[in-house]
C-alpha cells in the first residue's frame, strides 16, 4: 500500500460506522465524541512520515471543534496535503513564530477563518523540545520529526482511548511503521507504552531500548511521560547522556 493510500484509509476508517451503531464496539466512546454528519476525520499522522528520522507517538489527538482540520467532506488531495504538509511553513495550515518557537493551529471564528488561534499548542512545543534535545539542533517540525497516535480518532482528555487502544493500534500501527523512515521512536505516555509493549515486545521498565525490530528494521525506542505529566518532563530527566549520544548516532548526518 502506498503512503497516501494508507493515510486515506485511516481517515476513512470503516470502523467508524460500526462504532457509531454498536455501543459494545471498542471504538464506540472515542468515535461518539463527535456527532453530526460532517466530522473531523481520524488523524493518521502529521509530517513527512516516510523521511522524518524521529517519530513521536501519542495516545490520541485532542479535539477543538472550530479547528481548521480535515472534515469528512474534504477531498482526498486536500486531506493528503494537510496531513503531509501540516507543519510546512509555506502550506499555511498552522502558524509557527519566525524564531522557530511556539506553534499554533488555525481556527474558524464566525464567518472569519481560518485565522491563527490565540493559544499555542503545548503538546507540539514539548515534542519539539524533545526533538531538539535528541538532535542538539533546531529541528524543523514535519521534516526532522513526524507525529502519529495509537488511537487516531479525536476526543477530549483521552476519552475512549483505553477501550480503543488495542484494537486501533493493532489495526493501523504496523502499516504506519512500514511507511515510517524513523530510526528513533518516542512513546509519549502510558497508553502508547502499553500498546507498544504488546506489539513490539518492549521492556516497559527500560526508558531506552536499541535495535528493536519494527516493520523490517531495527529502531531505537524511547519511553517518556505524557507531555501533560505534572512531574519532570524533559528527556534529560529520563535518558542518560551516553544513551542520548547513542540516539544521536542514529540520525542522518547533515
Amino acid at each position: 500500500m502506498e503512503c497516501k493510500d494508507l493515510l486515506l484509509s485511516i481517515t476513512r476508517c470503516h470502523e467508524l460506522a460500526s462504532a457509531t451503531g454498536d455501543s459494545s464496539h471498542p471504538c464506540a466512546i472515542v468515535v461518539r465524541s463527535q456527532t453530526g454528519q460532517i466530522y473531523q476525520v481520524p488523524e493518521p499522522w502529521t509530517g513527512h512520515i516516510e523521511t522524518a528520522p524521529i517519530l513521536f507517538i501519542g495516545s490520541n489527538p485532542g479535539i477543538h471543534e472550530s479547528e481548521y482540520f480535515p472534515r469528512s467532506n474534504w477531498s482526498d488531495p486536500d486531506t493528503i496535503d494537510f496531513f503531509t504538509r501540516r507543519f510546512d511553513r509555506d502550506a499555511g495550515y498552522t502558524y509557527q513564530k519566525p524564531n522557530g518557537g511556539a506553534q499554533y493551529v488555525k481556527v474558524y471564528e464566525g464567518n472569519n477563518g481560518p485565522v491563527v488561534s490565540r493559544h499555542w499548542v503545548r503538546f507540539w512545543s514539548m515534542i519539539k523540545n524533545h526533538a531538539k534535545a535528541i538532535a542538539q539542533d533546531q529541528p524543523e517540525a514535519g521534516k526532522d520529526y513526524a507525529i502519529t497516535e495509537m488511537v487516531h480518532c479525536k476526543s477530549n482528555n483521552e476519552a475512549g482511548v483505553r477501550n480503543a487502544l488495542s484494537h486501533c493500534s493493532r489495526k493501523w500501527l504496523p502499516a504506519i511503521m512500514e511507511q515510517s523512515g524513523a530510526a528513533i521512536i518516542v512513546l509519549l505516555g502510558d497508553h502508547p507504552r502499553d500498546a507498544a509493549v504488546g506489539l513490539w515486545g518492549l521492556d516497559a521498565s527500560q526508558r531506552v531500548q536499541f535495535d528493536v525490530p519494527i516493520a523490517g528494521r531495527n529502531r531505537a525506542v524511547v519511553i517518556l511521560p505524557h507531555p501533560n505529566f505534572r512531574g519532570k518532563r524533559k528527556i534529560e530527566d529520563y535518558v542518560g547522556q551516553q544513551e542520548l549520544e547513542q540516539l544521536r548516532s542514529k540520525l542522518p548526518r547533515a
